[in-house]
This record gives structure tokens, C-alpha cells and sequence, in this order.
């Protein structure tokens, strides 16, 4: 089967906001009267556990001071850090990853039906699109998933699923852009072929489930690099034809 769909996951296979997260976890903690604090090393621990509420709750399991917050607690926080969030990127000039805008006009010219799966924030998606100017819009997605429109989050497939039975493609015909373990298995889980391309952050974790792990997608000037054992791309630049064959799926000039 040729291709058909190339689906975007999580916002960090589009930018890179791992840092402005973070900032923005630490500035709504002293806000809420918490002492804590979450340097690199933590964050990057808690990248494991999949929400950011969720990754609330394991923290202050983890503490000892009293502080642990209930359920409920920890979504009014995670809430009021979202909103943060968004005034931290909306005042950045947030710069898409190596490679996307490239490969999504390859996509286009190609006939490829496009698609962001994400269990985020409608929130999240305008903030930090709009913070990419014009290079980058939710007009550009012919069909987008958010957290109300799954019901089991990034590991489970429900968010690749909907988003490409949203795009009238089948599974088999789809190739996914992920940049964490849980993307991966979700988009693996669903029936996608998919690549990784993981944020700094969370490039020691394993990516051996995706046939091809890339720091990113790559461009002329700004070549991504292998980060499996596989053959490099050609210049560093992981083009829509190179992607399509090293994952597996048939060209779309085979169909002709």
C-alpha cells in the first residue's frame, strides 16, 4: 500500500518547548505556594509519566514534605500552568524543528493528507502555533485530535486512531512523526508506520520500537543525524521519498 497521510504527534515533533514547560511547571508552583522546584534532571525523569498532571501527582507522591496534592488539586494546577504556559510562548519567537516545514510542503505537493495527533490542549495548540508566526497554522492539518476527543491517553493508540480515521486513511497507509516512547507506541499501536525525532530531553530514553530514530528531520544548513544504527540520510536531510522507503512503506510513485 502506498502512502496517503503523514501524521504529526505530540507539538515537540513541530517545536521545541520542553524548556518553557518547565519554566512554566516552577513559575505556577511558586504561584501555588509550593516549594518546588524541577531542574532539568527531574523534568527529564518525569517526561516518563504521560499528562502534566499526572506528572504532578508522581512528584508529590515522591516528596515526603506533606505537600502531595490530590487529584483534584493536582488538574487545578496543571490548569493554571497551562495558562502560563501559554503567555510564556505567545511572548517567545518559538522556531519550528529542522525539517518540518519542509517536509510538510513535500507532503502537500505529494497529495498527502495531513494530520496532528495530540492528546494536549486545544490551548496548547494555539499558543504555541501562533507563536511560530506565519511558517505554521492548525489550517495547515486537515485533521487535528485534542484531549477531549480520546478517551485514553499517549500510550494507547485512541489519539492516531481518530486522527486517521478523521483523514479518511487507512493505518497501514500512514506515516507518523513522533518524539516520545509513549508517541511511538501509541502511533505502533494504531497501525502507523512512524519515525521518531525526540526532543533533547528525552533522547536516552528507548526508541528501539521505531525502525527509524533521527535527531531531526533535517535541512540544507541544519542537518539532523541517525540516532540508530541505520544508514543517514542523504545530507542529513530526511526527505518525504527517504522516510517512506527506510520505514517501510511504498513510495506513492509506486502506485502509478
Amino acid at each position: 500500500m502506498t502512502i496517503a497521510a503523514l501524521v504529526f504527534g505530540s507539538l515537540g515533533t513541530l517545536t521545541e518547548t520542553s524548556e518553557l514547560h518547565r519554566q512554566a511547571f516552577n513559575e505556577t508552583f511558586a504561584d501555588e505556594g509550593l516549594d518546588w522546584s524541577w531542574d532539568d534532571a527531574t523534568y527529564r525523569s518525569l517526561l516518563d509519566h504521560v499528562g502534566g498532571a499526572n506528572r504532578i501527582l508522581v512528584y508529590g507522591g515522591q516528596r515526603r514534605d506533606g505537600d502531595a496534592p490530590t487529584s483534584a488539586r493536582a488538574v487545578e494546577i496543571h490548569a493554571r500552568k497551562t495558562a502560563r504556559y501559554a503567555e510564556l510562548v505567545r511572548s517567545t519567537d518559538l522556531q519550528l524543528r529542522p525539517g518540518v516545514e519542509r517536509l510538510i510542503g513535500e507532503a502537500r505537493s505529494a497529495g498527502l493528507r495531513l494530520g496532528l495527533a495530540t492528546g494536549t490542549s486545544m490551548a496548547n495548540i494555539d499558543a504555541s502555533l501562533t507563536a511560530t508566526g506565519t511558517r505554521l497554522s492548525l489550517d495547515d492539518f486537515d485533521a487535528y485530535t485534542v484531549r477531549h476527543m480520546i478517551e485514553r491517553p499517549k500510550p494507547a493508540p485512541d489519539a492516531h486512531r481518530r486522527c486517521v480515521e478523521l483523514l479518511g486513511a487507512s493505518p497501514e497507509a500512514a506515516l507518523a512523526v513522533e518524539d516520545s516512547t509513549d508517541g511511538v507506541a501509541s502511533a505502533r499501536g494504531a497501525g502507523l508506520f512512524v519515525v521518531a525525532t525526540p526532543g533533547e530531553l528525552v533522547r536516552a530514553q528507548d526508541f528501539s520500537s521505531a525502525p527509524v530514530v533521527l535527531s531531526d528531520l533535517g535541512e540544507p544548513g541544519r542537518v539532523g543525524r541517525r540516532l540508530d544504527d541505520g544508514q543517514e540520510p542523504e545530507g542529513g536531510v530526511a526527505t518525504l521519498d527517504w522516510l517512506v522507503e527506510a520505514v517501510g512503506l511504498a513510495p506513492r510513485a509506486a502506485a502509478r
